[in-house]
């Protein structure tokens, strides 16, 4: 019996597909962190549309290259690219979830700001409304002692 029966083998145009995605979606992560890194997170919510829908065929496209584990086992170039592009990518995301982190802490920061601003406003707001109450009451009991 052929050792390649049962087998269909890598399809080298979804191998080719798979690695073109990565590719494509390694300069997406790279562009989010370059964003991410000039304290731009606003302007990073187009680029997360675009991973996810390459993380989506990324793992699509995985699944099928994958499929025959034995024939992927047998192609170690493949194999090499894979372990390649999957480090470069580790590192990437690993960059990107830290700068993530760093501006979420940095929006924190800043929420918290506003917030302490607006409730310092409020306070020197209703201390102004009491203190023309606390001098209307006073000139109220002025007016009372001239009438005696």
């Amino acid at each position: 019996m052929d050792s390649s029966q049962g087998h269909k083998g890598i399809d080298k145009s979804v191998s080719e597909a798979l690695f073109r995605a990565m590719e494509d979606l390694k300069a997406v992560i790279d562009g989010e962190n370059e964003v991410l890194a000039l304290g731009l997170p606003n302007t990073i919510l187009e680029l997360k549309a675009r991973k996810a829908a390459l993380q989506a065929e990324c793992t699509t496209l995985l699944l099928e290259v994958s499929e025959d584990v034995e024939a992927l086992a047998m192609d170690q170039p493949l194999l090499d690219q894979l372990a390649t592009v999957t480090d470069d990518m580790r590192r990437l995301t690993e960059e990107n979830s830290k700068l993530v982190s760093i501006a979420t802490q940095a929006t924190q920061r800043r929420v918290d700001s506003v917030m302490a601003a607006i409730l310092a406003a409020a306070e020197d707001e209703q201390e102004e409304e009491m203190a023309g109450v606390l001098k209307q009451a006073k000139n109220g009991d002025d007016k009372a002692d001239v009438k005696d």
